[in-house]
């Protein structure tokens, strides 16, 4: 089976966002598809564990993206005021 027929048969096990983003698997496609069954069995916790924590460091990074977007907006209209008044 290809990555992307074995992420849709696990689908009911796997969290959303790696069925979502099944395309990732593609970089390391190569490397598993050289990998016995039981060795992907094997390594598959460790790459499903890598690939939540990139999830996870990019939804960080959007969240504090955004947050520092209200802030500088916040800070500029409370300075404009300031020099108006």
């Amino acid at each position: 089976m290809r990555m992307a027929e074995r992420i849709n048969e696990l689908a009911a096990v796997l969290p959303p966002a790696l069925i979502r983003y099944k395309d990732a698997y593609s970089i390391l496609s190569k490397g598993l598809h050289e990998l016995t069954e039981a060795d992907c069995r094997l390594y598959f916790p460790v790459v499903r564990a890598a690939v939540i924590m990139m999830l996870e460091e990019r939804y960080e990074a959007a969240e504090k993206a955004k947050l520092t977007a209200e802030l500088d907006r916040a800070v500029a209209a409370i300075a404009a005021e300031n020099k108006s008044g």
